[in-house]
């Protein structure tokens, strides 16, 4: 029997009463297991196999597949799952980290920022959590983009006339966005709000907030930064879009 604290990033259903849920887990990274019985309302893993559940997860395994049999629940995160823009954040956000884990390769950085961002869900501005969440979230993966500088040529931002380059990773004066693909304008209020964040602590996420217009610029500009890193097509944004 292992044990491990895990957030639940995936749930889907297998056979009459039984779900398999990709797990984010802080020791291991990724652990596809059977919640077998979960979907009977007497069943003690009913509450740890729903959509965001965060908690101390116990399996086994056998012949190469995880089996859990118990959890202690940290907070399974319901509130998330009754408010439609808070679960559309909360929907990408481990859509991302699905898509960025791997089996058997520990992400605990990763890991901090999910559980940080899924907390801080529950109570601070979704769109707040979402820019803050992708902009640490190139930070700690690698995909951290060049912001003060432009990429081309090493010319400083200037106070008007930036532009973000997602192909290229960073800022682009205007005469070297001329010669990247995928450019677009960036401001120099969201340049700085990327700046800032970048020097906090993930726990700082349920702390952070900027001016609308600036969080939506950023959303727009961090998704498909993000997207092209990760190179997936993330369904939970078209989504997110509709809601917001």
């Amino acid at each position: 029997m292992e044990k491990s604290m895990c957030i639940v990033l995936r749930t889907a259903d297998y056979r009459d009463n039984d779900k398999m849920l990709t797990l984010f887990s802080r020791e291991t990274g990724r652990i596809d297991a059977l919640s077998r019985g979960c979907k009977k309302t007497t069943s003690s893993l009913l509450a740890c196999s729903e959509l965001f559940t965060c908690g101390l997860y116990s399996y086994y395994i056998r012949q190469n597949k995880y089996y859990i049999s118990q959890c202690e629940i940290i907070d399974s995160f319901y509130t998330l799952r009754q408010d439609i823009e808070r679960f559309s954040v909360a929907a990408l956000l481990a859509e991302i980290c699905e898509k960025t884990i791997d089996t058997g390769e520990p992400s605990p950085k990763l890991f901090s920022l999910a559980a940080n961002g899924f907390f801080a869900l529950k109570e601070s501005l979704p769109l707040a959590v979402l820019v803050f969440f992708l902009v640490k979230f190139t930070d700690v993966t690698g995909y951290r983009p060049q912001i003060h500088t432009c990429i081309e040529c090493g010319k400083k931002a200037a106070r008007g006339g930036n532009y973000f380059s997602t192909s290229a990773g960073g800022l682009a004066c205007l005469d070297c966005a001329r010669k990247l693909l995928h450019i677009r304008p960036v401001s120099a209020d969201a340049l700085k709000a990327m700046h800032d964040i970048l020097k906090m602590p993930v726990k700082g996420v349920s702390g952070f907030s900027s001016d609308g217009g600036i969080l939506k610029e950023l959303k727009a500009l961090l998704l498909e930064y993000v997207e092209d890193k990760i190179e997936y097509r993330l369904s939970t944004a078209q989504f997110l879009d509709k809601v917001f």
